[in-house]
């Protein structure tokens, strides 16, 4: 058995050892995936029940909310109509951590919203960059996030 933590920053509702107990059974028994781990944590009983949300008057409107983000993040800005070789980028982003969203040109015209999506976005880079970094076939891209301003 592997010794477990959650991520920086991520709060689960059960330990990360449990957790990891649960996967490495539902992986060698039935496979790990996302069904079968609430399948397995549905009786109150079980080790996952309480990292999920069962009332299904709130678990409707957080899967409402879900397909709303779904929506949001796959509208796309049409720059120019005439210009098809301008590209589209998507119309309504975040900047900083939370669930509200703002057109990118609201942020990218406001010096402070711009350096924050700036900070975001390289953040991600980073991530990315910790992630894969090892990995050969990205050499090229590491090398570009390093070049921007905060690459670590």
């Amino acid at each position: 058995m592997s010794a477990y933590k959650w991520k920086t920053g991520f709060h689960g509702k059960v330990k990360a050892e449990l957790a990891g107990q649960v996967f490495e059974e539902l992986e060698q028994t039935v496979g790990l995936t996302p069904q079968n781990l609430v399948n397995a944590s549905r009786c109150e009983t079980a080790p996952m029940h309480k990292a999920f949300e069962w009332d299904d008057a709130k678990a409707g409107e957080e899967w409402r909310k879900q397909q709303a983000r779904v929506y949001i993040n796959h509208l796309e800005i049409v720059v120019d109509k005439a210009n098809e070789d301008i590209p589209v980028t998507r119309a309504w982003v975040q900047y900083e951590k939370g669930e509200n969203y703002e057109n990118i040109m609201t942020v990218l015209s406001d010096p402070v919203k711009s350096n924050s999506f700036f900070e975001m976005g390289l953040k991600m880079l980073n991530d990315f960059k910790r992630r894969y970094g090892e990995v050969k076939e990205f050499a090229k891209v590491i090398s570009e996030i390093d070049k921007l301003k905060g690459g670590e």
